[in-house]
């Protein structure tokens, strides 16, 4: 929803059980951002179960750049995120999580964005454990490189580096026109999401700046450090939709295209082995393939080149839960003997 009063950026910041964190996200940004530009913080509530909703109506009450939202059905974090931009009045919005914190950087990404006009600009993410910088995530670019969306793709994008939304900072009216909304319903929604929206970018540019702070397993509701049916299928039905967008992207930019189609793969191989399933019980492995989904086995199957075991979850997904029926027992056990042992020692 547009409005007619546009300022400078709008942070958006979809919250899911974040109480014990959310105002230490919100203090950073007022304290980077305030007095330097018009800005805007929206709060998506997504159904928390704790009192998420009532620490931020706290929080507003010194703080009138602060809107909540309240989701009222929980479809995880890209639903927050897409209901977030739909009625964010920024020029520029940036997508920040709940347990984590904004740097002074973000500042200069947003006024080399502006001044030229881009976009998209990215800086650095630091990984944060226990207060400390402990590594930093950087694009291979120069200091204020602009390039166009598809040569970021073919020279610089890395799977492993670039698919975090929270290091860019958008224009928000490119989002909107490109209408590629994040997977909503679905953990690792971002993923793809950065792929498509990066690649179509008319310009991109880098900020050698740390403007982001990841607190690393700090909350335990990060779907990056939890182990579920949902996380491990939702998984690989993230590499299922970039293996999809490699294919349309294909002859436009073939490196590109190479990079999606092994990460993929590298997704699918390290989620379907024995060794990985054998964790779950048979009911929850067929959990774990409904969650997949058939239309994304099928496409999957169709691709070839696939280990053994990868094959048959495509091909025999009921044969696999019977293997697993026999394995699990025995898997558990020798997990069991395993841990006892260290223990022991």
């Amino acid at each position: 929803m547009e409005t007619s009063h546009i300022i400078d950026i709008s942070f958006i910041i979809p919250a899911y059980n974040a109480s014990g964190t959310i105002v230490r996200t919100l203090d950073s940004i007022n304290s980077i951002v305030e007095g330097k530009a018009s800005y805007e913080v929206i709060v998506v509530d997504d159904c928390s179960k704790d009192n998420t909703s009532e620490v931020v109506r706290e929080y507003k009450l010194s703080h009138p750049q602060v809107q909540l939202l309240c989701q009222p059905q929980n479809h995880r974090q890209g639903a927050a995120r897409n209901r977030g931009l739909s009625v964010a009045k920024g020029e520029y919005v940036m997508f920040v999580d709940s347990d984590d914190t904004v740097t002074d950087g973000v500042s200069d990404v947003y006024q080399f964005a502006k001044d030229n006009k881009l976009d998209a600009a990215l800086g650095i993410l630091a990984l944060v454990e226990k207060g400390e910088v402990v590594s930093v995530i950087e694009t291979p670019m120069q200091d204020k490189e602009i390039v166009s969306g598809q040569d970021f793709a073919e020279k610089y994008f890395s799977t492993a580096v670039n698919n975090y939304p929270v290091i860019y900072v958008w224009k928000k009216q490119y989002l909107l026109d490109t209408n590629r909304p994040f997977e909503e319903d679905r953990r690792y929604e971002d993923g793809d999401w950065c792929d498509k929206n990066a690649y179509f970018c008319k310009n991109i540019g880098f900020v050698k700046q740390i403007l982001y702070h990841y607190h690393h397993a700090e909350s335990v509701n990060s779907t990056a450090h939890t182990t579920s049916t949902d996380t491990l299928g939702d998984w690989v039905n993230m590499a299922y939709r970039q293996w999809v967008f490699a294919e349309e992207i294909r002859h436009d930019a073939p490196l590109f295209y190479e990079k999606l189609i092994y990460s993929s793969r590298h997704i699918v191989n390290g989620h379907f082995s024995l060794r990985r399933l054998s964790r779950f019980t048979p009911l929850q492995v067929k959990e774990i393939f409904g969650r997949v989904g058939p239309i994304a086995l099928k496409y999957l199957a169709s691709k070839g080149g696939w280990p053994r075991f990868p094959t048959l979850c495509f091909h025999s997904p009921r044969l696999v839960v019977g293997i697993i029926s026999v394995v699990y027992p025995l898997a558990t056990v020798g997990r069991w003997i395993t841990n006892t042992m260290r223990k022991i020692r």
